[in-house]
């Protein structure tokens, strides 16, 4: 297994442990109330029916967030590891139609057509890019 392989899977086991972030997760499984609130800004100035691509979105934290705080954003997250979208909608079940996640999505190699979100956003995620793509 090369060390590429490797890296994905160990975060495929990361993500089935159910844990919605990766990095500052309260007791309660969501984000601190810092980074909560800087999705919540972000999500108020998104248009109506805006479109966000959440990029290296894991279980979806950020993209929760941003559609918990916009009644009509509809959020596609990205990711290269096995992600489980049943676990972010057992928590926001309210959020079912507007929130898809992508399993074994590189973000260099997007399956989506040119233009077709309003706004992207990642966290904590593009140390994981090749940067020349």
């Amino acid at each position: 297994m090369s060390e590429a392989e490797s890296s994905v899977w160990e975060w495929d086991r990361y993500w089935r442990s159910r844990r919605i972030a990766a990095c500052m997760e309260t007791a309660a499984g969501g984000y601190a109330e810092a980074i909560a609130s800087h999705w919540r800004a972000f999500a108020a100035g998104l248009s109506e029916g805006a479109r966000v691509l959440d990029v290296g979105a894991g279980n979806g934290a950020a993209g929760l967030e941003i559609a918990r705080s916009h009644s009509s954003a509809r959020i596609d997250g990205v990711d290269l590891a096995e992600i489980e979208q049943e676990a972010a909608l057992a928590r926001t079940p309210e959020i079912a139609g507007r929130f898809t996640l992508h399993s074994r999505t590189d973000m260099t190699a997007l399956p989506f057509a040119d233009e077709s979100f309003d706004a992207a956003v990642s966290q904590f995620a593009i140390e994981y890019a090749d940067m020349a793509k």
